[in-house]
């Protein structure tokens, strides 16, 4: 029997689901979470799971897979003329679209039981920001393409790493403006700001 993705019910069970899954992974590594365990939680049947999924394993990749796509398209605004004139609002809309779905972002950047998802998330990250310098800035050599992303991809994944666990208080813009600060002149710019703290 085909399955309406669209049913209000389907959507509901879906994110319970999810919701179970993210919560089960605080507690445990994703390779000792069962299907009878997440089930139970979310008080439903085996059976209702594999409506919708193969195993735990094809959960996760959805879940990723969802976020991945959703970045995707909110990359796809970003233009070479953004990069230039507003990096900010491009790391603004990036901390909010964090910040909307902090409880997946949590596990993919932050958990020590999913660091191979976040290594993933870092690594699909990585490809986006190279595509976007290779356009802004074409004259730059191959191998200072890929230092700055590096150093995007393991900062960045810092920052938020920081921002989720320890400082979820602070707003997406508090978290793009140190992050351009960052960025743009490094540690020392930060340091020796005119006594601005940008997380005040």
């Amino acid at each position: 029997m085909a399955i309406n993705e669209n049913d209000s019910r389907v959507i509901r069970t879906k994110k319970l689901i999810r919701k179970s899954l993210l919560e089960l992974v605080q507690e445990k590594s994703i390779d000792k979470i069962s299907v009878k365990e997440l089930t139970d939680r979310v008080n439903i049947n085996r059976g209702t799971f594999y409506l919708h999924y193969k195993d735990i394993d094809s959960l996760v990749e959805s879940i990723q897979n969802e976020i991945f796509n959703n970045f995707n398209i909110l990359l796809s605004d970003v233009t070479v003329e953004r990069i230039q004139s507003e990096p900010i609002e491009i790391l603004f809309d990036i901390c909010s679209f964090i910040k909307q779905n902090s409880d997946v972002c949590t596990v993919l950047f932050c958990s020590d039981r999913t660091s191979f998802l976040a290594r993933e998330t870092g690594n699909f990250l990585g490809r986006k920001f190279l595509e976007l310098f290779s356009a802004a800035y074409p004259n730059l050599s191959d191998e200072k393409y890929d230092i700055i992303c590096e150093y995007f991809k393991y900062g960045g994944m810092g920052i938020v790493h920081s921002w989720l666990t320890k400082y979820p208080e602070k707003s997406p813009r508090q978290i793009a403006e140190l992050w351009f600060s960052i960025a743009r002149g490094g540690i020392v710019a930060v340091l020796e700001s005119d006594g601005k703290a940008v997380l005040q």
